[in-house]
């Protein structure tokens, strides 16, 4: 499911660079010379008439990483909650209630990364996020304790350790990685203040 995941986005984000840098030509369908071209164009004309590429640029410091894999992770919970879902309240998997679901989230899940992206590329000192980012939040919290409330005693089962010693390993991998990159902008940033400070005192004595 990660690596599907993975593989999504990487797709999705080289769809988008592909059209990004493509050519559109908007002649009039009246003016195209032939059957094809006049179909061509008059499908276009449901088409944006340019790409918008959202940047989320993961790396560009310790908060926008955790942001950015806040998103991931509630991607995830919502992918799995579909499996817990069919299975604590026994819909069958041919049911039609799973495919009203995936289409309602890919209806609801597109404008939605596209407010959070919005939303962390504003730099307005007031921010808000968009209304479909929060109903898919709302929708996946709800989603979440559905699964609380009615799965409880479906999994007797313990947790195996390998499992907990593994997420146990990731988690303080992360929080040193996070610590160690946290410390190291809070330096950098100091020194250029620092080196800021020193150029303007210098200007002002020249």
């Amino acid at each position: 499911m990660l690596t599907s995941t993975c593989s999504g986005i990487w797709s999705g984000m080289k769809t988008v660079k592909y059209f990004d840098g493509k050519t559109y030509n908007w002649v009039g369908v009246s003016q195209q010379k032939s059957l094809y071209g006049k179909v061509k164009r008059t499908l276009g004309q449901f088409t944006p008439s340019y790409w918008d590429k959202d940047e989320w640029n993961v790396l560009k410091g310790p908060l926008r990483f955790l942001q950015v894999l806040g998103l991931f992770v509630v991607i995830e919970v919502v992918e799995v909650m579909g499996f817990f879902l069919k299975y604590i309240l026994w819909i069958p998997p041919a049911n039609a209630l799973v495919t009203y679901r995936l289409a309602l989230w890919w209806l609801i899940a597109n404008p939605a990364i596209r407010e959070y992206n919005v939303f962390l590329q504003t730099r307005a000192p007031v921010k808000k996020l968009g209304a479909f980012c929060w109903l898919a939040v709302c929708i996946a919290i709800m989603e979440t304790l559905i699964c609380i409330k009615f799965g409880r005693g479906l999994f007797n089962n313990p947790v195996p350790k390998k499992v907990i010693w593994f997420w146990s390993v990731i988690t303080l991998g992360l929080v040193l990685f996070l610590g160690g990159w946290t410390y190291k902008s809070y330096k950098d940033s100091k020194e250029a203040r620092k080196k800021k400070s020193t150029n303007t005192k210098t200007n002002k004595s020249m």
